[in-house]
């Protein structure tokens, strides 16, 4: 092993370092739960963008065993960051996919103005690496053990960030009401076409599903569930709300029938009857099974 550290891990084990990556998991696991504001959303993204950079490059300069330039790896780290916080930033369909396809949830949200984020850090990150490759920094007991545990902290707030939404684990047990936008009251369709149906809600939903209940029953004639990651999910700048988009080709019999749309945090609601759920989604009393349910509307059908 190399008598001195390399830059990037000569900044890892910096006092500097250990202090954003404090600040990167603090605001994770508990500022973000408090307040959730601008400033929180923030401080992730700064710290995360100045550290996981000298992560990468440190990583790949040990797996290396240095045959690659630690200058290449560091540009290419700073580079690869970049461009993927300005993908997931950029559009909430691209940030959907990449959350769904690398972490496994849809717990991100797109948000333009951290793009401003992008250049300040580059700055910062490129700042610090001159000014620490100028120092000369012998590899003692206590930073070799320094450099240990900056480069799992760094690890575990990465993953962190990832595959956890503060807000959603805070926010697990609340129920946010399901506003229908889309059909409209009493639209009517030709049977076989295909319906969009537009709905406005907050949180995070394991399973959403779509109810139609012919006139004068209570037993649904179509029910359609559908997870999160089969919906289209776009920002309304208007009322900075997000909705999602969902649509089928609907082969219904004649006539107006009762549509609901419900999202559920769990599954207690399975164990409900037919009936049950409509006199839930009637009375507006969904929470009681942790749903959050649409008042019913009409839409008809006809040949």
């Amino acid at each position: 092993m190399q008598k001195n550290l390399s830059n990037s891990s000569k900044f890892l084990s910096s006092p500097i370092s250990f202090l954003l990556i404090f600040l990167w998991i603090a605001n994770d696991h508990f500022w973000k739960a408090q307040f959730h504001n601008e400033i929180t959303g923030k401080i992730s993204d700064i710290t995360g963008l100045i550290v996981f950079p000298f992560f990468l490059t440190a990583i790949g300069f040990m797996a290396s065993y240095g045959s690659v330039r630690e200058k290449n790896l560091f540009l290419f780290s700073n580079l690869s960051i970049a461009i993927l916080f300005f993908i997931i930033n950029w559009s909430q369909d691209w940030n959907n996919w990449i959350y769904i396809n690398c972490f496994g949830n849809q717990n991100g949200t797109a948000d333009k103005t951290d793009l401003l984020c992008i250049p300040i850090c580059l700055l910062v990150n490129f700042y610090f690496y001159k000014k620490y490759s100028a120092k000369e920094i012998s590899i003692s007991t206590k930073i070799r053990y320094l450099h240990i545990i900056a480069i799992t902290l760094s690890a575990l707030a990465f993953i962190n960030t990832s595959t956890a939404d503060k807000k959603t684990q805070r926010e697990e047990d609340i129920l946010y009401p399901i506003l229908i936008a889309k059909p409209d009251y009493r639209d009517t369709y030709k049977i076989g076409e295909e319906v969009f149906f537009i709905w406005y809600t907050e949180g995070v939903f394991k399973e959403f599903q779509i109810i139609l209940y012919p006139m004068y029953s209570e037993s649904p004639e179509k029910v359609i569930s559908i997870k999160p990651s089969q919906l289209k999910k776009q920002f309304d700048e208007r009322i900075s709300k997000y909705y999602y988009i969902y649509s089928e080709e609907l082969n219904l019999a004649e006539d107006y029938y009762r549509l609901a749309v419900i999202g559920s945090k769990n599954n207690n609601w399975k164990e409900k009857s037919p009936s049950e759920i409509f006199n839930l989604i009637k009375t507006n009393t969904c929470r009681e099974i942790n749903l959050s349910c649409s008042d019913f509307r009409w839409i008809g059908f006809q040949e």
